[in-house]
Formats: C-alpha cells, sequence, structure tokens
C-alpha cells in the first residue's frame, strides 16, 4: 500500500485523476510472510493456473468469494477516500479478465454478478456516490458483442468502457473513427453520455501478453497521436494508455508496454512517450472537444481548454510533407501559437524522458494559423502556458 500511496500523493499534487483498477485474484500469490501460499480468495489449483496469471474470486458452497471480493474493494476505497482524504480518485473498475477461460472466453454471467454485488456494497455503505465505477468489456473489438455484454453490467457502471488493441499505423483513420462512432453510440443508447478507452496501446505486433516487438518502433508513436484524435473526436471522454512506465510486473520480469522503460534500462522513454507526452501537456480535465474532419493521411482535432487556451492537434501518417491552414470559427482564438512537433529524426538519440520545446511561434492574428506537417510527423499549435 505503501507503493499506492506515493502514486496517488503524486496525483493529488499535480490533479490527476485516477482510475483504481481491481484485476482480480494473483493466482501465483506468495506473501512475504509466508502465511500465503496461493490465492485464498481466488483459485490456485494447477488446472486453473494454467489458464491464467488472474483468477475470478472463488465462490463456493461454501465460499463467497464475491461477497468478499466486494469487501476488498468497499474497505479499500473507504480507507482512501474517507480517511486518507484523497480527492484525486475519480473512479474504480474492476476488470473481466479474471473472468476468463483457457480458450479465452470470459463468464459475462458471472461478471455480471461479482460487479453487481460490488455496487451494492457501495451503496449500502454510502460510498457508491463518493466515486465513478468504471465500465470494462472483453469484447469491445466486437460491437454485437460489445452490446450484448454491456446489456448485463450498463445498470452498475457510470461509464462503459473498452480496451482496444485492434489497429497499428498501416489502418486508416476512417476505420478508427466508424469503430469508435459505433461504440459511443451503443453506450448513448444505453443513456450513457460518457464512454472511455479503459486501455491502449498499439494494437498489434505483440510477443506475448507483456512484451511488444514494436515498442521501440517510431511508428508505434505517431500510431497512439492518431488513435487518440479518432478516440477523441468521437466522444470518448477518457483514455488509459497501457502501461505508463515498464515494470516490474508480479515479481518475476518486467512488463515493457510503457511510456519508458524500467531502470535495468535507465528509464529511457520509448517513442510512444513523445506523442502521448504532448498530448497530456496540452490538453486539461474538462476541455471542450472540436473534432476536425480527417483525411486518408492527415487526422487533425482542436481542444478549448478549462483557462480559455486552445490545442490543436495534426497527425501526417503521409511519407510527404502537408501544409494545413487552420481557422477557428468559435472564437477569435489566440494571436500567437506555439508550434511543437515529433518526427523521427528528431527523437533524442539519448531517448531523454523531456518533452520536445517549441520550435516556432505562429502567427494567428488574421484568424489563420499556417503550418507544415512534416511526412510521418505529429504536430501541436497550442497557447497553453
Amino acid at each position: 500500500m505503501q507503493a499506492l500511496y506515493k502514486i496517488l500523493d503524486i496525483c493529488e499534487k499535480y490533479g490527476i485523476n485516477v482510475d483504481l483498477s481491481w484485476y482480480g485474484c494473483y493466482a501465483w500469490f506468495d506473501s512475504y510472510d509466508g502465511k500465503y501460499d496461493g490465492s485464498w480468495l481466488g483459485y490456485s489449483d494447477e488446472i486453473t493456473m494454467q489458464k491464467n496469471w488472474v483468477t475470478a474470486p472463488r465462490k463456493t458452497a461454501e465460499f463467497d468469494g464475491f461477497a468478499e471480493y466486494a469487501e476488498n474493494i468497499y474497505v479499500g476505497l473507504d480507507y482512501l477516500i474517507n480517511v486518507k482524504k484523497y480527492t484525486c480518485l475519480y473512479g474504480f473498475s474492476v476488470i473481466a479478465e479474471m473472468f476468463m477461460d483457457d480458450k479465452g472466453v470470459i463468464s459475462w454471467d458471472a461478471y455480471a454478478e461479482c460487479v453487481k454485488g460490488i455496487d451494492e456494497r457501495l451503496e449500502k455503505e454510502g460510498l457508491r456516490d463518493k466515486i465513478k465505477f468504471l465500465g470494462t468489456s472483453n469484447s469491445g473489438n466486437n460491437t454485437k458483442y460489445f452490446k450484448d455484454e454491456q446489456a448485463k453490467t450498463k445498470d452498475y457502471f457510470d461509464i462503459l468502457g473498452t480496451g482496444n488493441y485492434n489497429w497499428d499505423n498501416d489502418d486508416y483513420n476512417e476505420s478508427m473513427e466508424t469503430y469508435f462512432a459505433d461504440i459511443i453510440g451503443i453506450a448513448r443508447d444505453y443513456g450513457k453520455q460518457g464512454w472511455y478507452v479503459a486501455e491502449f496501446c498499439q494494437g498489434k505486433h505483440f510477443i506475448n501478453a507483456v512484451d511488444k516487438e514494436d515498442i521501440d518502433w517510431y511508428e508505434a508513436g505517431l500510431y497512439i497521436s492518431r488513435f487518440v484524435i479518432a478516440a477523441a473526436s468521437q466522444g470518448a471522454t477518457m483514455l488509459n494508455h497501457y502501461i505508463l512506465g515498464d515494470t516490474w510486473f508480479t515479481n518475476s520480469y518486467v512488463h515493457t508496454m510503457g511510456l519508458w522503460a524500467y531502470r535495468d534500462k535507465g528509464w529511457k522513454a520509448h517513442p510512444e512517450y513523445y506523442f502521448y507526452g504532448l498530448i497530456c501537456k496540452y490538453t486539461d480535465i474538462g476541455s471542450k472537444v472540436y473534432p476536425i474532419k480527417s483525411t486518408d493521411d492527415v487526422s487533425m482535432i482542436a481542444f478549448q481548454l478549462p483557462d480559455g487556451s486552445w490545442s490543436y492537434m495534426m497527425a501526417n501518417c503521409a511519407g510527404a510533407a502537408k501544409k494545413v491552414a487552420v481557422v477557428n470559427a468559435v472564437s477569435d482564438g489566440p494571436k500567437k501559437l506555439d508550434a511543437y512537433k515529433v518526427t523521427e529524426a528528431l527523437i533524442p538519440s539519448d531517448r531523454a524522458v523531456e518533452l520536445p520545446a517549441a520550435y516556432d511561434n505562429v502567427d494567428a492574428s488574421g484568424g489563420v494559423a499556417y503550418v507544415t506537417l512534416p511526412a510521418n510527423g505529429f504536430v501541436v499549435l497550442s497557447d497553453k502556458k
């Protein structure tokens, strides 16, 4: 818990909203004090442990693991919110992966029963209105299955969500936009104004569940910028990059899907960091989103931040530069915009975890800002200070 407190302290200090995720029961759990060898709450038999690294709570005639799991979540949230007084906890999620069998199929009925018990326990204890219950999905890649799944859980979640590992930088902007529009349409049909990307990174090129061959490809970063633009333009309200940084996972190996490397590689940034870092720095919680129609090569979006400043983000996946004129038809807009860009040639050779400085100050006093998007590059124009 001390490690969690340190992370939440940082989030509290910098105004970062937190989705606190419960993944289930660690099948291979071995407590430091030697009291537990295997999961007391989940399943630790040999057959189960061969199926998945995480299991659902064990529910039998003798032991109601779902009730114990709800108790675990209630006690944790109650302590963090009411005792530790953290205000950065925006929501919590319970990941459906723990109900997955060895064929990759999730028992959605069992998952729905589990989250129903959690919802009811928090309501009983007066905690339900203090934090949002964030949804998840196993079949977010397929809109029909997503609709079927969410029909069973929509009454418990405040915001629906899915993980997404569908595409890479070779896929079309239109493919991403159409998918997001369909998914968000289902969420709204269920009376939810919010939908979020529960986890994402470049969706292809997996070596195994925790390693990707493209982790240091420049194209992975460019794709991330296009993905975020497509999701936000269609109505996504939050996005969680999986994972924040490479980490020592389950006390056994390095999980290498983060924005920067683990200490064994000197904490160096992966290319995705420079793209996602600019996106995070020049947007803010509560920004208004203004979609801009994309082309095959160029995707764009505008954000009006709560302080009144503006950020325009543009990704060009073509092999040639593109000239763009940015016109703000909503307001007079800023007169000057700092310009930031990422290209493969500009990625620091030492992979320093440091975002690029502005390369230009673009004039927009005439109501239009002209900018050249570099080939296979990402540009941000912003007057945020």
